[in-house]
């Protein structure tokens, strides 16, 4: 017996016969590929397409040797795709023989069913068969003597309305010869629909081979003949729906201050329903480096300004979702400091204040000198300890240092200590300072050769001369203060105090 039906096929309706068969040999499986995923470059290019939309195509693999003779849906067999939102359709797109295009030819990510061809016309090969993505070929074995049907289907995804369904259960006409598929696996395209929403499907169709012999395929509702010599096939991937993959989440954490030179380490949190891909991280959105392990870290040398800094989470199916920016502002370490006067010969304390925008340490090589505190934080004070000298005038250096690697700078203090033959003021008979006060020069009553050494009250050494006799001291390149003049004799060292007005 034969039943004669009227079949939707991509564009064409055919009218055929379904011959004797007894059981299903000619279909491997439908299966429905993510062609595409929307990225937001698309949506730039058109804002009607939404970041994450996914483009599917769907595909009837046939065993080898056979030929997909319709697609077709009738009053009790549905031919259905259907998304919770709606499908996308690009703007202006023109009719091609079984497919929407563009004028400029490019590939489209929109929606339409066809039989084999792609969005140029071209045979389209299943991704997993092609590592290249890309299409080839042509498909000669389809003609048409009408576009009515196709221009139908075109205007149907145009003003595709709200709820995205779209269904045939009805009869038209048209002529077209069945095709093989057009690919090694005999698998050939029937549809692509592009949506950000679930996707949702049922086919009905015929597969056959040259002899004659067809086999029926629906999605529900499957009939038998009594005498059993008809029947319908009901496979499990012949009705389907794919929800929307869900884009990843990620935060980031990392300080908002920084210095200059400083490594700045930055965390980032990523989760995904399925898996995390890659974490790449940005500062202005320049990548400065990617990760594919958890924890996904980075590091960034800081450079001066205000910087922000992203982090892009991207999972399996390409989907990608960039983090909230982090701002960081990044300034260079500053540090000033001051002292008071030399330490006397008998050990008593003195102090140094520190004045600086972030954490420092304080160090001295001299174990006569012990320094505390040794670090702290912007402003502070360090009070330096000396025990009794029994020997000569002597001095020890003091560093102050903040920021780490090429950004650190370092201050030294010169911290002198009375001898125990040192005179700490004015009262000497022996070696006198004359004028003092002073302005552009002095004397020292001194008969031989002496070495002239003179100290800021920070302790910094701001002259260093040798005289003979009464020669006068040069002090124009001083400023007005007080300063600590070391006076140093073949055969003593004594400390005068100078004023220069």
């Amino acid at each position: 017996m034969k039943k004669k039906v009227l079949h939707f096929v991509g564009g064409f309706v055919l009218m055929f016969s379904v011959f004797e068969s007894t059981a299903q040999t000619m279909l491997d499986s439908v299966f429905v590929e993510k062609y595409h995923i929307a990225t937001k470059a698309d949506n730039n290019a058109d804002p009607n397409l939404p970041i994450g939309a996914v483009t599917y195509r769907v595909y009837i693999d046939m065993k080898p040797g056979y030929k997909l003779q319709s697609v077709y849906g009738d009053v009790n067999h549905t031919l259905t795709f259907k998304s919770s939102t709606s499908f996308y359709n690009s703007p202006g797109g023109s009719n091609y023989a079984n497919n929407i295009n563009k004028p400029s030819g490019v590939d489209l990510y929109d929606s339409w069913i066809t039989l084999g061809t792609d969005s140029k016309g071209n045979v389209a090969i299943p991704l997993k068969e092609n590592s290249a993505g890309k299409i080839a070929g042509t498909i000669a074995s389809i003609t048409t003597t009408s576009q009515t049907i196709d221009d139908a289907i075109t205007a149907s995804f145009d003003t595709q309305p709200g709820n995205g369904t779209f269904a045939i259960n009805g009869d038209a006409y048209a002529n077209a010869s069945a095709v093989s598929g057009s690919s090694a696996s005999n698998s050939i395209l029937i549809g692509q629909f592009t949506t950000d929403g679930t996707f949702s499907y049922a086919l009905n169709f015929q597969l056959g081979n040259t002899t004659g012999t067809a086999e029926v395929f629906v999605s529900s509702n499957p009939i038998s003949l009594t005498d059993g010599r008809f029947g319908e096939y009901s496979v499990s991937s012949l009705a389907g729906s794919i929800a929307p993959n869900i884009a990843p989440t990620i935060s980031i954490s990392t300080l908002t201050t920084a210095f200059v030179g400083d490594a700045l380490k930055i965390n980032a949190t990523a989760t995904d329903d399925n898996k995390v891909s890659k974490v790449e991280f940005f500062v202005d959105e320049t990548s400065i480096s990617s990760s594919t392990t958890s924890p996904y870290t980075a590091s960034w040398i800081a450079t001066t300004g205000t910087h922000s800094i992203t982090a892009v989470a991207t999972d399996n199916d390409g989907a990608s979702t960039t983090s909230t920016a982090v701002s960081v502002v990044v300034i260079a370490p500053t540090v000033s400091v001051s002292s008071t006067a030399s330490i006397t010969k008998d050990g008593t304390s003195g102090t140094v204040a520190v004045t600086s925008n972030t954490a420092w340490t304080a160090s001295t090589t001299d174990s006569w000198l012990t320094i505390t505190p040794t670090s702290g934080t912007n402003s502070g004070v360090i009070t330096l300890i000396a025990s009794a000298n029994t020997g000569n005038l002597r001095t020890a250096t003091v560093t102050i240092t903040v920021g780490t690697g090429t950004s650190a700078i370092t201050k030294t203090i010169t911290v002198t200590q009375d001898g125990a033959t040192a005179v700490v003021d004015i009262k000497s008979n022996v070696l006198v300072i004359s004028p003092n006060p002073a302005k552009t020069f002095f004397s020292i009553n001194s008969l031989g050769t002496a070495t002239i050494l003179i100290y800021s009250l920070t302790g910094e050494l701001v002259l260093n001369t040798t005289i003979s006799g009464d020669e006068k001291v040069n002090i124009n390149s001083l400023s007005s203060g007080l300063y600590l003049v070391k006076i140093i004799t073949n055969n003593s060292e004594q400390t005068q105090k100078l004023i220069v007005e």
